[in-house]
């Protein structure tokens, strides 16, 4: 993301690189990293948006990231060391 709107603001003003030399040039650049970014930016969102839609379904994906809390499966030994060690992250 810092690559996208570092690139942007960038690429918005180009009208002003007129008395920088080699101007064509880092407009290239700029215009290119942008579009690199706009690229990852998006494959980042698909990537995700499919991840999600895999296994259990997509409402069993997003319930835990809307309300912090998600079942797992703990072995017996797991369970004794979060009872121990860490009892605030077992809910009864």
């Amino acid at each position: 993301f810092p690559a996208i709107w570092g690139s942007g603001p960038l690429y918005l003003t180009y009208n002003f690189w007129e008395g920088i030399p080699n101007s064509g040039f880092w407009i290239t650049v700029v215009a290119n990293l942008h579009l690199l970014a706009a690229f990852a930016v998006l494959s980042f969102v698909i990537v995700h948006v499919y991840l999600l839609t895999i296994g259990h379904g997509f409402r069993h994906h997003v319930q835990p990231m809307v309300t912090g809390f998600d079942e797992v499966e703990l072995t017996p030994e797991q369970e004794a060391y979060l009872e121990q060690n860490e009892p605030w992250r077992l809910k009864a």
